[in-house]
């Protein structure tokens, strides 16, 4: 029987956080299988606030609120709002492959039967630059309207314009840009240099001290398939420095966990044999960069990392994570060799528990029914913080004003 999820009394962020777990679900290799996703998001979150893994582009950003002002302006109301947002998401899905755009079109396959809106995908991040000014969800957002067109009909009118500077603007950052005359007709995900320079002033006003907005500030394009690996993050503010560092240190020690888990995997069943050779060969590749993992300037700051990751309310973390993380690193800090690790009844049995105690009877490792359907790969890719979505909108942003 297929699954199905239903949509209840959630937040927009833990709307978007199941999403991205449905999204980390149809691809294996990034899928969380020790459940240590708290500790991720809230890393992801303080690096590059207001950003996801469902997003694509950042003009973006600017569609959803321009939808949304033309529907204030004709004051739609909350028994029709939804289904008109729908129809105008799926006309700009048309526009924008209409006018050449191919590349982080939302819904450019399903179209009209798109389940994951483009608002849905950036709600939490128009919220978190300020540009969307209310504390609410999609949906409170939309069930307020009726009261706020309400307000505005019995609001004096010049008191309204004093009050609210522009139409809309009470929902919404009073100085977005306006939309092309034209829009949605002849949309591309090129932003103007107004409108850029709108986003990178949003970000530097609600996200300082993020990795995000020194990239923004700087004007500088990402080029490094991971963060800590790009030019622009050798020289950084100290702060940032330090998120940096503890972030590249998680991942880099977690990785070999991943490996590790994936490897008993292999070894669980004879038709993965084959995959053995190939994830200790990983494992060999992982333990030559431990020495430079021990010699990190946060390696042995534990308290500071999870005061770090803890500072990130959104995201709390489960006491049995936290132990996990902790006798991982331990164990990899501590290690006299890679057999020492790899081979280890400690280690092996710390990540076998672990995954036992986060699914139950839906563990794989060592059960033949369960692994019937593993591809080979699951979670091996390297966490990178949502660097890959973050890099292209930082580079939509940059662009323009370099150019």
């Amino acid at each position: 029987m297929a699954s199905t999820f239903t949509w209840l009394d959630f937040s927009e962020g833990e709307r978007r956080q199941a999403m991205e777990v449905i999204d980390q679900y149809s691809d294996e290799d990034t899928r969380d299988e020790l459940g240590i996703g708290t500790v991720r998001d809230s890393l992801a979150d303080l690096l590059f606030p207001g950003t996801s893994t469902i997003q694509t582009r950042a003009r973006y950003f600017l569609f959803i609120p321009w939808v949304y002002l033309e529907l204030e302006r004709r004051k739609i109301g909350y028994a029709n709002i939804a289904m008109e947002a729908r129809k105008a998401e799926t006309v700009l899905i048309d526009k924008l492959l209409a006018a050449g755009a191919d590349l982080g079109v939302i819904g450019a396959r399903s179209r009209g039967k798109l389940q994951r809106l483009p608002s849905t995908a950036y709600w939490a991040g128009l919220r978190k630059w300020g540009i969307l000014q209310l504390a609410r969800s999609k949906d409170e957002y939309h069930r307020w309207l009726d009261l706020y067109y309400d307000k505005l009909y019995r609001a004096p009118a010049a008191e309204e314009l004093d009050d609210a500077g522009s139409i809309g603007s009470a929902n919404w950052h009073p100085h977005i840009p306006s939309p092309p005359e034209t829009f949605p007709d002849g949309t591309t995900f090129d932003l103007t240099i107004e409108e850029a320079d709108y986003l990178a002033d949003r970000i530097r006003q609600t996200t300082a001290g993020s990795l995000l907005a020194h990239y923004v500030s700087h004007e500088i394009i990402p080029e490094a398939p991971l963060p800590w690996l790009d030019e622009a993050c050798q020289a950084l503010p100290e702060q940032i420095r330090n998120l940096v560092d503890h972030a590249q240190h998680f991942s880099e020690v977690m990785h070999g966990a991943a490996l590790l888990y994936n490897l008993l995997l292999a070894e669980s069943h004879p038709r993965f044999s084959d995959l053995c050779d190939q994830y200790r060969d990983s494992l060999t590749e992982w333990w030559e960069d431990v020495p430079m993992m021990r010699a990190s300037p946060v390696a042995d700051k534990r308290d500071a990392f999870w005061s770090l990751v803890e500072s990130n309310t959104a995201h709390r973390v489960p006491p049995p994570t936290k132990t996990f993380v902790n006798r991982w690193h331990e164990m990899v800090v501590e290690a006299a060799s890679e057999a020492s690790i790899v081979d280890n009844s400690d280690a092996r049995f710390l990540v076998k528990d672990r995954e036992r105690k986060i699914k139950t009877g839906r563990a794989r490792i060592g059960n033949h029914q369960m692994l019937q359907d593993w591809g080979g790969k699951s979670g091996t890719t390297q966490l990178n913080y949502r660097w890959p979505t973050s890099s292209q909108i930082i580079e939509d942003i940059v662009r323009p004003l370099k150019d």
